[in-house]
């Protein structure tokens, strides 16, 4: 801890944290419109009230500011009502599905908002807000555990608002992404500020356990690689030069690439068979029919039914690419891909600034890796997760730009 928090976080990081909390016992559904999501939106608006009026304070850099103003535009096309454009359809809009794009724009813009809110506070205000992400973290975690322990369909916990596979999540998938996605925070809070490594093996076994039991493949291959990597980077305190910490953090890397083939490769022959492959080469194919502009946001369940082979029809409803960034390029076409590319070249440039930077960097990363062969993303637990991530790097960004510590 650095000190006694700046009156400007004030009581409102304890609204912040409660929300964080919610989000963390009921913001893990991925069905379209549900209540839960709205109860979040609405506990979010006076966090992004209070970004707003402190915008002068928000430790944001130039380009990250561009990068908001460009994703505020490109969400704003979506609805743009194309009745006012010449030689345009009557009532209608840019995104063949306007409800869902009105749908992910507000899903959007509220977690925005938020990141915009955290950048205004001290490092002690976000500290605040991080201890509540580590509850909801054993929370879902001894949920998790003891949902395994169950055996049939009869699970102890159930929501009126969606059914809890993992933990209080709707996906299992993305229940693990909450789980890795801490892991290299643990690594900077228990290796590099308090040298407890025992404390941070035992945290990560019991969770890899976790997602053993689960039979989470993507996010048990993600886990250990990164906390291999982590544990690296992390007990080598005496990288204090941007090129030392380059080198520890390729040769972790390469070395937990290793043993995650070597572990984990046989996977890859069962891949082949995974749906995920049918569903991505499916999108590709729409992405060329719909560039430069794409199909509309929130489209993709209405577009890629007319891209399905008849003779390759499943019988498993395809709600989603499983692959984020085709699934965003296919309905924002080339400005979403800009968009994908800024968000990742913003992140990575950042890593180094700091140790802390580096370890919410891994871990904003880490769920981007992850979005590649599914949609965590679209839940506001992890949604949020990644927005608090990337608003620190940012505040370490703009803070300490000259160092490197």
């Amino acid at each position: 801890m650095t000190g006694p928090a700046e009156p400007r976080d004030g009581p409102s990081t304890y609204w912040a944290a409660l929300v964080v909390l919610v989000a963390m016992l009921i913001g893990g559904g991925t069905t379209n419109g549900l209540f839960s999501d709205r109860i979040i939106q609405i506990a979010l608006l006076p966090l992004i009230v209070i970004g707003a009026l402190r915008i002068r304070a928000a430790q944001l850099p130039s380009y990250a500011a561009a990068w908001l103003l460009a994703l505020a535009i490109v969400l704003a096309w979506q609805l743009f009502p194309l009745a006012w454009w010449p030689g345009g359809a009557a009532h209608g809009f840019v995104s063949a599905s306007p409800g869902k794009a009105l749908d992910y724009a507000i899903f959007a813009l509220t977690l925005s908002g938020f990141a915009v809110y955290v950048t205004t506070l001290t490092e002690v205000g976000q500290r605040r807000i991080l201890l509540v992400f580590i509850l909801g973290y054993f929370i879902n975690l001894t949920m998790a555990a003891v949902q395994l322990s169950f055996v049939g369909n009869q699970g102890p916990f159930s929501s009126p608002f969606y059914p809890f596979a993992q933990g209080a999540f709707q996906n299992q998938n993305h229940f693990s992404s909450l789980i890795y996605a801490l892991v290299p925070v643990f690594a900077f809070l228990l290796i590099h500020e308090r040298r407890q490594i025992a404390a941070y093996i035992t945290i990560v076994a019991i969770a890899v356990l976790v997602l053993l039991a689960a039979n989470a493949r993507a996010a048990i291959a993600i886990s250990v690689g990164l906390s291999i990597v982590s544990l690296v980077v992390f007990s080598n305190r005496g990288a204090g030069l941007a090129r030392g910490r380059v080198a520890t953090l390729l040769g972790a890397s390469a070395l937990a690439l290793v043993i995650v083939a070597v572990v984990f490769g046989r996977f890859v022959g069962e891949f082949g068979e995974d749906l995920r492959v049918k569903f991505n080469a499916n999108t590709m194919t729409a992405i060329v029919d719909f560039l430069p502009l794409g199909s509309g946001l929130g489209s993709f369940v209405d577009i890629y039914p007319r891209y399905e082979p008849q003779t390759g029809i499943e019988r498993v409803y395809a709600n989603h690419a499983h692959n984020d960034y085709l699934e965003l390029i296919l309905e924002l076409g080339l400005p979403g891909l800009a968009l994908i590319v800024g968000l990742i070249a913003i992140i990575a440039a950042n890593l180094l600034i700091s140790a802390r930077s580096l370890a919410f960097g891994m871990g904003a990363l880490a769920i981007l890796a992850h979005s590649i062969v599914d949609y965590p993303l679209r839940t506001y637990a992890i949604g949020l997760v990644f927005a608090f991530f990337c608003a620190v790097v940012m505040t370490e960004a703009r803070a300490k730009p000259a160092r490197i510590r």
